[in-house]
C-alpha cells in the first residue's frame, strides 16, 4: 500500500481510500473500514511529471474535491481537481 492514506466518508455511508505511491489511487472500503472492496485504481487525469503526495478529499455542495502537492522543476504547488462523485474522473484545476 502507499503513504498519506485519506478516507473520505460520503454522506450514504460509503467509505472511500485515497492514498499515494508515486501516482494518487482510490478504493471503496468495505463497511469494515479495513478491507478494499474495490481493486485500487490510479486516477488518470492528474500530472504525471514530479512528485504528488498527500491527497486530501472533502465534498462541499455536491462537489467532490481533491487537494495534492505537487511538485515539479523544485516548485511545490498545492493543487486541486474535482468531480461529481467520488470515483470519478476528476477534472484538473491549478
Amino acid at each position: 500500500m502507499g503513504i498519506d492514506p485519506c478516507v473520505l466518508i460520503d454522506k450514504d455511508g460509503r467509505a472511500y481510500l485515497y492514498y499515494s505511491m508515486g501516482r494518487i489511487f482510490l478504493a471503496k472500503l468495505k463497511d469494515n473500514m479495513v478491507e478494499l472492496d474495490s481493486k485500487p485504481e490510479a486516477i488518470q487525469n492528474l500530472p504525471t511529471a514530479g512528485l504528488i503526495e498527500g491527497p486530501f478529499v472533502f465534498k462541499r455542495n455536491g462537489i467532490y474535491y481533491l487537494t495534492y502537492p505537487h511538485v515539479q522543476n523544485k516548485t511545490e504547488r498545492l493543487e486541486y481537481s474535482t468531480s461529481n462523485n467520488p470515483m470519478g474522473l476528476l477534472s484538473k484545476r491549478a
